[in-house]
């Protein structure tokens, strides 16, 4: 009884007690920001378009990374690399979209850059990607870096793509 007496004691088993009963979160907030790269083809203005754009997405939600594909042609690129049980890359696969235009057939790549191919390594929670065009078979733009891969010194380099005949 000794130790509850004294009021500084006391202060100390109350503190203790309140903030054994407060309720802690079960995780921390599952929603992260990514870049993404996004491809646009502007018909009316005769232009490809490379842009960086920010979503957000829950942790390792890879449907909703495929749906952004899908629906906006916007990669995020962390579903498109598969690692081995020691968490080293061990396939990168590059999305690739196709678009019909009057000048003829435009394929754009966007590979995944990893930051490490070491996932656990230094930079490996960083991924940069890269684009490569292709006009009718011929390579116009090869593997350009649109998202640096560099985790110390990030940057951020969109490009847009004037077609011609």
């Amino acid at each position: 009884m000794r130790l509850i007496r004294e009021r500084r004691n006391l202060l100390i088993c109350i503190a203790a007690v309140i903030l054994s009963l407060a309720p802690l979160p079960a995780k921390s907030d599952p929603i992260r920001r990514y870049q993404a790269v996004q491809i646009a083809y502007d018909e009316a203005e005769k232009v490809l378009r490379v842009a960086i754009v920010p979503v957000e997405l829950q942790w390792n939600d890879y449907a909703g990374m495929e749906r952004l594909e899908e629906e906006k042609n916007c990669f995020v690129l962390w579903n498109r690399i598969s690692y081995d049980e020691d968490q080293f890359i061990q396939t990168i696969n590059p999305a690739v979209r196709t678009y019909e235009t009057y000048v003829g057939e435009i394929v754009v790549k966007v590979f995944p850059v990893p930051g490490n191919i070491n996932g656990n390594g230094r930079c490996g929670a960083h991924m940069g990607a890269a684009v490569s065009v292709s006009l009718n078979g011929v390579v116009v733009v090869e593997r350009r870096r649109v998202i640096s891969s560099n985790c110390n010194s990030r940057g951020f380099f969109p490009f847009s793509l004037p077609l011609s005949r």
